[in-house]
């Protein structure tokens, strides 16, 4: 019908603000795990594997869990360094 593709179209943008906010805010979350130093020195080298991809996920207030995706394995929880 007529009003269908501007349905279509409606539900297309909606679906990318979503992806956006989304992917907006996994950079929000990469960029304030890194500025308060959760990333371990094992962790980085770990992250410089070009081979291996990571989801991180914020899990509290200040604190976040890489999950890696390839391949597979356990999730690490990550907390600000403690400063002296």
């Amino acid at each position: 019908s007529f009003d269908s593709k501007a349905t279509q179209t409606v539900g297309d943008i909606a679906g990318a603000e979503q992806h956006r906010t989304e992917f907006l805010q996994a950079i929000q979350w990469w960029e304030t795990a890194r500025h308060s130093g959760a990333f371990t020195a094992d962790v980085k080298k770990l992250l410089q594997d070009v081979d291996r991809e990571f989801h991180l996920s914020e899990v509290g207030q200040g604190e976040w869990e890489l999950q890696p995706l390839k391949p597979t394995g356990p999730s690490v929880r990550l907390r600000p360094a403690k400063k002296a």
